[in-house]
C-alpha cells in the first residue's frame, strides 16, 4: 500500500451518476527462494479486471513478453562472447503505467478513507489486475528505454540493445524482470543506475536464478541452465521423491490411446501435465515428445496414462541434474528437423520434431501434432521441415538485430533426414546427388507446392543436407522415445556437462602401449582423448569449413611453424579417437582451436 500511495495511483472522489466501479481485493502469497525457504509475505491489492466493460474501462490489451527461446539465445551469445550477465527486478512494476481511460474502483478493504466512505477511487496509474495493466507497463518501460538511445528488436519486442564505441548493452525483459547483458561491468552499472532513477528497482546482481532457472557460470565462461531444484519441487509436490528412476521418460512399446472409462484423478493429473510442459519448454528437450504424447489425455486419463505420466516423473528422479549448457561454441546456428509418420494405429496425424542449437547446445526445439494430415513419410517430413523453416527465419531476424552477432549471418545448416524431401526442395538448385529422381510436377507430390512457400522464399538462408544427424538426435528425443538416459541425443542436447576432455602433454607421461603403433617423434606432442562418435561428430556438425580453417590457418603462415595439411593424425583404439599436434611450436594453438570446436558438442 506504500508503494501505491507513493506512486500517486488514485484520488479519492464523488462516484459519477450511472457508474459502477471496479471492485478491488487483497491476494496473499509466499515468495520462495530455490531452495524452497521462504523469502518474504507478499500482500497485493488487485483490481478485479474481470468486472471491466471492454470499449469502456478498456480497449486494447495485447502486451509481448520474451520467449524463452529468446532468453536462451542470449545466454548462448553470452558464452560465446564473453558477455556478463546481471539482473534486476522492477518493484511493483504495473504501478508505472499510465492510463488512457476513465477507470473508477472501489475504496480497498482496510484503507477507506474516515468521513469519505461513499466516494470511490479515480486512477491515475495502471493497477495489478486491470485489463491494460500489462501493455500500459511494457509502452512505458519501452519510451523510456528509447528516449536514452536503446533499439527495440524487431523480432521479439522485449529486447532492447545500445552500441556503440567497442561497448554494447542488451536488455531482455519478461514482466517485471530485466536481464541485463554487457561487455563490461561499467556499462552493466550505468544502466542500472539510469533504470533506478526512473523505476523503483531492485539489484540482483549477477544472475544465477531467472524463472525458477539456475544460470550456472563456468570458470571458461560457459552457462549451464538448470532447473534441478524445480523438478525436485515437482516431484516433492505430488509425491513421486522416493520412487524408482526409470532409464526413459517414455515406453515406445506401449500403446496409449484414448480412455472410454471413467477419469481417473484429471485435476491431479493436468496439474503434473502443467508442471512438466514448463520444465519441457525451458531446459528439458529430452521429456518434449513424452510431454507432448500425454497431454493430448488430460480430459480423460486412465491407468495407462497414470503408468506412462509416472515414468516421465521417475525418468526425471534420476536425471535432475541434467541442465543446457553453452560453451559458446560453436557461434554458428544449425538445424535438426525429422517426422514421425502415423507410428500409431489410432493417430491421424504425423508427429513433427524440430530443433536448433547455438554456442554448444539448444536454443529453440518443438515436439507436436502436425495440424494437417499427410499421406506419405515424404510429405510428413516436408511439413515439419516448413514448420522448422519459420523458426529458423524468426531466429535469424533476431540475430541479425543483435549488435554482438557477427554479421553477415551465414545460411542456416538444416539436417534432415529424408532424402526426397532434400532433392524435392533443394535438390536442382544446389546440386544435391542423391540418387532419387523426383519433380515437383509429379502428380503424386504436385499438391505439396502451393502448401510451403516459405521453404523456398528462405532457400538462400539455409543450406540444405542428408544429415543422419537429423535421426540421430531430434528424431529419438522429439518425434519418437529414447532408448536410454545415456543416449547420445539426451548427451548432445541435455547434459550438465557435454563433454569430458583432457589435454595431456605426453612428454611427461610413459605410454609404452604406443610406441609400437607412434614414432618417438610424436611423445614430445599434446594429445587430446575423446570419444570415436563424438570426433565423427564434429566433421559431421561443423563440416570441413572449420576443419580447413585451422589447416589454412597455419599453410598460409599466419601462426609460425611449418604444419603442412597432415597436421591432425587419427588413431582408432578401444571406440576414442587420438588427435596428435604435428607442430610442437603451434600445439597449444591448435589444441585451443581444436578444444573450443570439440568442447561445443
Amino acid at each position: 500500500m506504500d508503494s501505491i500511495l507513493a506512486n500517486g495511483t488514485w484520488e479519492i472522489t464523488d462516484r459519477p451518476y450511472g457508474c459502477k466501479p471496479v471492485g478491488c481485493k487483497w491476494v496473499f502469497k509466499k515468495k520462495l527462494r530455490p531452495d524452497g525457504t521462504i523469502e518474504k509475505y507478499k500482500a497485493r491489492l488487485v483490481a478485479k479486471g474481470y468486472t471491466q466493460k471492454e470499449g469502456e474501462d478498456f480497449f486494447d490489451t495485447y502486451s509481448p513478453v520474451a520467449r524463452l527461446t529468446t532468453i536462451r539465445v542470449l545466454l548462448s551469445l553470452a558464452a560465446s562472447h564473453g558477455l556478463l550477465v546481471h539482473q534486476m527486478d522492477v518493484k511493483t512494476a504495473f504501478l508505472n503505467g499510465e492510463l488512457e481511460e476513465e477507470i473508477y474502483m472501489e475504496q480497498p478493504d482496510g484503507f477507506v478513507v474516515d468521513g469519505q466512505e461513499g466516494k470511490v477511487c479515480k486512477l491515475l496509474k495502471s493497477l495489478y489486475g486491470l485489463k491494460q495493466a500489462p501493455k500500459q507497463w511494457h509502452e512505458k518501460f519501452e519510451r523510456t528505454l528509447t528516449a536514452e538511445g536503446f533499439v527495440v528488436n524487431e523480432a521479439d519486442k522485449c529486447v532492447y540493445y545500445r552500441h556503440g564505441g567497442g561497448e554494447g548493452v542488451i536488455l531482455c525483459l519478461y514482466v517485471d524482470d530485466i536481464l541485463i547483458f554487457g561487455t563490461n561491468l561499467t556499462v552493466i552499472k550505468e544502466v542500472k543506475e539510469f533504470l533506478s532513477r526512473c523505476f523503483e528497482m531492485k539489484d540482483l546482481g549477477v544472475a544465477d536464478v531467472i524463472l525458477n532457472i539456475k544460470l550456472l557460470k563456468d570458470d571458461d565462461g560457459g552457462i549451464t541452465l538448470l532447473q534441478s531444484h524445480y523438478v525436485e519441487k515437482i516431484l516433492s509436490r505430488f509425491g513421486y521423491s522416493d520412487c524408482k528412476s526409470s532409464p526413459t521418460p517414455y515406453d515406445p512399446s506401449v500403446i496409449i490411446r484414448k480412455n472410454k472409462r471413467i477419469a481417473r484423478d484429471q485435476l491431479r493429473y493436468s496439474q503434473i501435465i502443467g508442471s512438466l510442459m514448463y520444465l519441457a519448454s525451458a531446459t528439458r528437450p529430452d521429456i518434449s515428445f513424452a510431454v507432448s504424447k500425454l497431454s493430448r489425455f488430460v480430459s480423460r486419463p486412465g491407468d495407462v496414462h497414470w503408468h506412462a505420466l509416472e515414468r516421465v516423473l521417475r525418468y526425471l528422479k534420476g536425471t535432475a541434474s541434467y541442465g543446457i549448457h553453452y560453451t559458446g561454441y560453436p557461434r554458428v546456428l544449425e538445424g535438426y528437423s525429422d517426422a514421425n509418420w502415423i507410428s500409431d494405429a489410432d493417430e491421424t496425424k504425423a508427429t513433427s520434431g524440430y530443433l536448433f542449437t547455438l554456442g554448444g547446445g539448444a536454443v529453440s526445439w518443438k515436439s507436436c501434432k502436425q495440424t494437417i494430415i499427410t499421406r506419405s513419410t515424404m510429405e510428413a517430413e516436408l511439413t515439419t521441415l516448413d514448420t522448422a523453416t519459420v523458426e529458423a527465419e524468426w531466429l535469424r531476424e533476431l540475430l541479425m538485430d543483435l549488435p554482438v552477432v557477427e554479421k553477415p549471418i551465414p545460411a542456416i545448416p538444416m539436417n534432415c533426414d529424408n532424402q526426397t524431401v532434400i532433392v524435392k526442395v533443394f535438390g536442382e538448385r544446389s546440386g544435391a546427388t542423391t540418387g532419387i529422381t523426383t519433380s515437383s510436377s509429379d502428380d503424386e507430390f504436385l499438391h505439396t507446392d502451393n502448401f510451403f512457400p516459405d521453404l523456398s522464399d528462405f532457400f538462400g538462408n539455409l543450406n540444405m543436407g542428408d544429415n543422419d544427424a537429423a535421426a540421430k538426435y531430434a528424431d529419438p528425443v522429439l518425434c519418437r522415445a529414447l532408448e536410454s538416459a545415456s543416449d547420445d541425443a539426451v548427451h548432445f542436447l541435455c547434459t550438465h556437462k557435454n563433454v569430458n576432455i583432457d589435454v595431456i602433454d605426453i612428454g611427461n607421461y610413459n605410454f609404452a602401449s604406443l610406441t609400437e603403433v607412434l614414432s618417438v617423434n610424436y611423445l614430445d606432442r599434446f594429445l587430446i582423448v575423446y570419444e570415436l562418435h563424438r570426433i565423427t561428430r564434429v566433421f559431421a556438425l561443423l563440416g570441413y569449413y572449420y576443419y580447413s580453417l585451422v589447416l589454412d590457418l597455419f599453410s598460409s603462415g599466419t601462426v609460425p611453424g611449418s604444419v603442412d595439411y597432415e597436421i591432425v593424425y587419427t588413431f582408432y583404439t578401444s571406440g576414442e579417437v587420438w588427435l596428435f599436434i604435428a607442430d610442437p611450436i603451434c600445439s597449444f594453438l591448435v589444441v585451443g582451436v581444436l578444444l573450443k570446436m570439440i568442447h561445443a558438442i
